[in-house]
């Protein structure tokens, strides 16, 4: 008897160490998300060292969404690099800008009428990205289905739900195996149907 009620001790302590560095963690996790910093984000998740296991499904799913948005991030970035972006677009502060001339990790080069500008991620809104982003998605390629999925989970975190679950759906139409996801990674969709 002693000692199941040690053992419960042990547990109730385990998980309260647990809480405090998963919720730490999360909200590490959320305003690396709100910067843009994907890969600061994936490995803020990924090195919380947890002892029981209570948080193991929260943590596989979020380390799973940072990654896929590092992947998003990474993907807008050869594009930019690639393609550029042509077309007007406004940032946070209301500077207008003409297009993106290149991108890094840590910023953008936009063009304006007369020259160039030098921004960080976080000057543009979620908003934005996700429409610079799904310019590039062409539905003849092979990619697009994994273009839309990386793009939906991006807007799932930055909170748009609605552009998350036309992606999701999209996505999840060209591709089985992302409809069987949607529970795990998009669970406000899954609950609607």
């Amino acid at each position: 008897m002693l000692a199941a009620g040690i053992l419960f001790v042990i547990a109730r302590n385990t998980g309260w160490l647990d809480r405090g560095r998963w919720n730490k963690a999360l909200a590490n996790y959320r305003e690396e998300v709100g910067l843009y910093q994907f890969a600061q984000a994936t490995e803020g998740i990924r090195n919380v060292k947890l002892i029981a296991e209570t948080y193991a499904p929260a943590k596989e799913v979020a380390e799973k969404k940072a990654q896929l948005m590092l992947d998003w991030k990474n993907t807008l970035i050869d594009d930019l690099d690639r393609a550029h972006f042509a077309g007007t677009l406004n940032d946070n502060s209301g500077a207008r800008y003409t297009g993106i001339v290149s991108a890094t990790d840590e910023g953008l080069t936009m063009k304006l009428p007369y020259g160039i500008a030098w921004i960080t991620w976080d000057k543009l809104s979620p908003e934005t990205l996700l429409m610079i982003s799904r310019s590039f998605i062409d539905s003849g390629r092979r990619d697009a289905a994994d273009r839309q999925w990386r793009c939906a989970v991006f807007a799932a975190e930055t909170a748009q739900p609605e552009a998350a679950t036309e992606l999701a759906e999209a996505a999840a139409k060209a591709k089985p195996e992302y409809r069987e996801q949607i529970p795990q990674l998009f669970p406000d969709i899954a609950g609607r149907r």
